[in-house]
């Protein structure tokens, strides 16, 4: 997972590319204004609560590519496992249809 090829799994805090604040994955492979992201996050260690003016519910979207580091990974067991490689396919088919 050194190299993020696979997702990571809900509840990991990282760093995102050009911003300083701190994200937590919340979610996976989310249409916003007609473009798919690989994750949802939120702030970290704030969650939702409202600390950036003008940014609604403080929900931000990214893929992959824009994880510059991953401070702490979330929990992982068997069935964590199993969902990551179901939506990690959808993700790869998804952006596979999308390049054609």
């Amino acid at each position: 997972m050194d190299n993020f090829d696979e997702l990571l799994p809900i509840g990991t805090v990282l760093k995102v590319k050009d911003s300083e604040l701190q994200f937590m994955i919340a979610g996976y492979n989310r249409l916003r204004e007609n473009v798919y992201y690989d994750y949802v996050a939120v702030i970290h260690p704030t969650g939702l609560e409202a600390i950036i003016p003008g940014v609604d519910k403080n929900i931000f979207y990214f893929n992959k590519e824009d994880i510059e580091e991953v401070y702490s990974i979330g929990f992982l067991d068997d069935k964590v496992q199993s969902t990551r490689r179901h939506i990690n396919n959808i993700i790869v088919a998804r952006k596979a249809r999308e390049e054609v």
